[in-house]
């Protein structure tokens, strides 16, 4: 991109935003450089041409192999130290063959910034409202102190991105935060994966145009393989639009990569039950709650899985044990779903009610409990198959944005009442419809 940039004045993908110039990058191939330069050499581009092959393993691996192309010269893989001793050079070389050279250099970043990022990495591995919103506090401050600082932009963007996905914040302003964080990061340095990826959250969390996420998940995963908040972020996509075992995969690789967060442990679960894989989704909440044994999630996570497998005495004692860790509303969800499947359904209706109250009261400026979402409403009314609430719940829910509407076609409670034509028609309003037929 730069050598393009270089040869003609242009980008080789341009677009309005940084969203429409990602698609161009997976769906289109850039011109050529003489298209917009035509007295340019035709090995210029023979070389960029090269350089923008959609595949890594495709490319020139180094600066040097980019000079010996540039020469008409059989190409090489240098080992590492010549690729150091060569690179400047070659660079240099290249660069100045289209009339001008470019230098590049990264400040060296004051050590508050680099000190308030690094608590704020700190704060963002917590995943928990108050770890957010400090992760936040300081993402911003490395920012104000150093505003060139990508990885900073791109650890708020990561920050008001998982606001959004744990309902601590109100959706429609965090995401317009998210994404401006990531665009910002990637004006800055166009390689973090992390920004690449808080950018499809963003587009999946939009109840009109999460289709689109689809290509840049791919994308940013095709690029960055070994990125397991993008592999976790990517998995909870699949999920929700019903591709199970492609979620069940990319979650898998998540855990792999990092067995020890709870986050992605968590992610595995949540797919395992999505795609009714009872039997790994038990195990794969025992092993959460076996590493984060404090983890309120997880003892949830338990709960559900004994529930679903009719052990109703153990997924009592789990939620018992979640509640001595966090004593917050969204729990009681839980016990609505568990009385239902005891078929103790007038406790269920009274702790139902209790949970309706509190989504009734919610008002965008967060002020009432912000931890009870649409998904979760779903679940408590579709476990007493009460249709009329759950087409209510939809309709709220898509009024108020809220991104968790679009886990509802896939939340396996929901596999009897997604047959009736008035959740149909709720579906369809966000182009769930898709999903449910498939």
């Amino acid at each position: 991109a730069v050598l393009f940039h270089a040869a003609t004045g242009r980008m080789p993908f341009e677009g309005e935003t940084a969203l429409a110039i990602a698609l161009k990058k997976v769906s289109e191939i850039a011109p050529r450089a003489r298209t917009y330069r035509k007295e340019l050499p035709g090995i210029w581009d023979e070389v960029i041409d090269r350089c923008l092959e959609k595949k890594p393993e495709n490319r020139p691996q180094s600066a040097n192999e980019v000079l010996r192309i540039s020469r008409g010269k059989p190409t090489f893989r240098p080992t590492r130290r010549k690729v150091i001793a060569g690179s400047i050079a070659a660079g240099v070389a290249v660069a100045a063959g289209a009339g001008g050279i470019w230098y590049g250099t990264r400040k060296e970043i004051p050590a508050e910034a680099l000190t308030a990022f690094k608590r704020g990495e700190e704060f963002l591995r917590r995943r928990d409202e108050q770890g957010l919103a400090d992760a936040v506090d300081e993402f911003t401050t490395a920012i104000k102190i150093y505003p060139e600082y990508a990885e900073a932009w791109a650890s708020l963007a990561d920050a008001h991105a998982a606001q959004v996905h744990y309902v601590f914040a109100n959706s429609a302003e965090a995401l317009k935060k998210a994404e401006d964080a990531a665009v910002r990061a990637l004006q800055l340095n166009n390689s973090l994966a992390k920004a690449h990826g808080a950018l499809a959250f963003v587009r999946a969390a939009d109840l009109q145009r999460w289709p689109e996420a689809d290509a840049l998940f791919r994308s940013a995963v095709y690029n960055y393989p070994n990125e397991a908040l993008l592999l976790a972020w990517y998995a909870s996509y699949l999920g929700r639009v019903g591709r199970h075992d492609e979620a069940i995969g990319h979650a898998q690789r998540a855990v792999k990569l990092e067995p020890g967060s709870s986050y992605f442990n968590l992610q595995l679960a949540v797919e395992y039950w999505r795609g009714l894989r009872l039997d790994e989704h038990l195990k794969q909440a025992r092993e959460t709650v076996r590493m984060h044994p404090k983890e309120y999630n997880a003892h949830l996570s338990l709960a559900r899985a004994l529930e679903w497998h009719r052990r109703f005495e153990e997924a009592e004692k789990a939620l018992d044990v979640a509640r001595m860790y966090d004593a917050r509303e969204r729990g009681r969800a839980y016990w609505v779903t568990l009385r239902a499947a005891q078929g103790r359904t007038a406790e269920a209706r009274q702790h139902a009610e209790v949970i309706r109250k509190l989504w009734d009261a919610y008002t965008p400026e967060g002020k009432q409990d912000m931890h009870i979402e649409a998904n979760v409403m779903v679940s408590v009314f579709a476990s007493l198959a009460d249709v009329g609430a759950v087409v209510a719940v939809l309709k709220t829910g898509i009024e108020r944005k809220d991104s968790t509407v679009l886990a509802a076609a896939t939340n396996p409670y929901m596999r009897e009442l997604r047959r009736e034509s008035v959740v149909r028609e709720q579906l369809a309003r966000v182009g769930l419809d898709r999903v449910y037929r498939a």
